[in-house]
């Protein structure tokens, strides 16, 4: 988490520092090691449009993809709730203030608005999809790589049965996570292939999964809670080239296949989950994509890396530091007393491509981005108000990344009401109290009243998190309301 932080903020603070000499230097962020377990997860490759996401963990023969979803927050059933402040305990608090008896004006801050907690809880992973190979001899030649210009994923790898590539993605223009399973030069392809859990996502145990699976649609639909009906579904549409299909239980068997094209969407239902599941939106909307990897791939493109590559850094290193590893720049840092160009030139194009995959024209990035392999993320994986999303799109509006920059905007606007109600109940005025935390753009009232956090008093939050729409008309000029 403090990693993905880091590289967006490396990403975009240098941004106006930048002298390109090659218009389009290698961006590739790649290694040459596979994951061995579940618990590998924080080293898979990312991909997402800032609504929907993947995580490819790159094991050649036992392949996991994590698939998340902005909506994907732990559901309590209850919402925040406060009481409005009576002038006598506001000025009770303010005088003890004055006299230094903080202890007692804390105790009284945090017993009078009688708070309970309540909202949408942490982030959450939604569920895996498992493709397992039966192996045929030694793997060999291994490398994943992520190209940052155009948000494919490819794992490549040798084994007996010739020379093997698959490739993923997540489509900004068909909001569509795409997957391409090709055969070995030498040979066919056959694979399992299942929606799941993992026990390492921490999961609640009360949840209630259910996947199926049919020759051309693999699906999981999950209830949050057995009294509850919000929950979400992932839905993956399967379109073999050659071989032949068994589904058994839910897992579905493909044998002796050219290919394997998997378009896969999730979706979040907040009420009414079954109502929702029975309407089969996403099956349907999957099944009007055409199953052509190549033109997907393109169309998403189109849009991706014309603004990707509005801003490079170009630190003069060579195409022969440019062609090593993660692992090995990383190595040649530590044992440097100065910067390794290709390494830093790699940090930034990351840090850009996380940032732009994980915003979208609604939603900004969170604590995590938008990516978790696990439910136990530190502080909820929520937008932390206090500082954290502040810097995480501090480089939005100089990176040149409007695009990105509007789901910031948005979801400013969208907590504007519940601001102004913090104000109001908690403070007796009117204006803004942003909330603290919270988990998406639908709370926006205050996370937490203690005697540990007393949010409702952090009254610079507001103005912090409004200086990014300042420095917007400062660029741009533009003045819309």
């Amino acid at each position: 988490m403090q990693f993905f932080k880091f590289l967006v903020l490396l990403g975009f603070f240098i941004g106006e520092f930048i002298v390109s000499a090659d218009p389009n230097p290698q961006r590739l962020g790649f290694t040459a090691t596979q994951p061995t377990s579940y618990s590998d997860w924080p080293n898979a490759f990312l991909a997402g449009n800032g609504k929907i996401g993947i995580m490819v963990l790159g094991n050649p023969l036992n392949e996991t993809v994590v698939f998340n979803d902005r909506g994907f927050n732990l559901s309590t059933g209850t919402a925040r709730s406060f009481d409005q402040m009576s002038t006598t305990d506001l000025e009770t608090i303010r005088n003890d203030c004055a006299s230094g008896n903080f202890a007692e004006a804390d105790k009284l801050a945090a017993s009078a608005p009688h708070y309970k907690n309540g909202g949408d809880g942490s982030r959450h992973p939604g569920y895996a999809m498992f493709i397992t190979i039966a192996p045929a001899g030694d793997i060999h030649d291994y490398v994943r790589t992520c190209d940052f210009r155009t948000g494919e994923i490819s794992v490549k790898w040798t084994d007996d049965r010739g020379v093997w590539v698959r490739k993923a993605f997540v489509s900004r223009k068909d909001n569509v996570e795409v997957q391409l399973l090709t055969a070995p030069t030498r040979g066919t392809l056959s694979c399992s292939i299942r929606l799941d859990t993992d026990p390492g996502m921490g999961l609640p145990k009360d949840m209630l999964l259910t996947p199926t699976a049919s020759p051309d649609l693999l699906t999981i639909r999950a209830k949050y809670k057995p009294t509850l009906n919000a929950g979400y579904e992932g839905v993956t549409r399967v379109i073999v080239s050659g071989g032949t299909c068994q589904v058994d239980g839910s897992t579905l068997n493909i044998s002796t296949a050219r290919s394997v094209l998997l378009l896969s969407r999730t979706t979040k239902y907040f009420d009414h989950c079954d109502d929702q599941w029975n309407k089969q939106a996403i099956q349907k909307d999957l099944t009007a994509l055409p199953p052509d990897y190549d033109a997907l791939l393109k169309a998403h493109i189109a849009v991706h890396q014309p603004i990707y590559d509005r801003v490079k850094l170009d630190l003069g290193a060579s195409a022969m530091e440019r062609a090593k590893t993660n692992e090995a720049l990383l190595a040649e840092q530590k044992t440097s007393a100065v910067p390794v160009p290709a390494l830093w030139e790699r940090i930034f194009d990351a840090g850009r491509y996380y940032f732009f995959s994980s915003s979208s024209d609604q939603t900004p990035p969170d604590l995590l981005g938008m990516w978790s392999g696990d439910c136990r993320a530190g502080w909820g994986g929520f937008y932390h108000l206090d500082a954290n999303l502040n810097l995480q799109i501090g480089g939005g509006n100089i990176g040149d990344m409007p695009e990105a920059m509007e789901g910031y905007f948005k979801i400013n606007e969208a907590w504007r009401a519940d601001f102004e109600t913090n104000a109001r109940k908690l403070l007796g005025c009117r204006g803004m109290v942003a909330a603290g935390n919270t988990p998406g753009p639908q709370s926006g009232l205050m996370a937490q009243i203690s005697d540990y956090y007393p949010y409702q008093y952090a009254t610079g939050e507001e103005g912090w998190l409004l200086y990014p729409l300042w420095e917007h008309y400062l660029i741009t000029g533009d003045i819309r309301t």
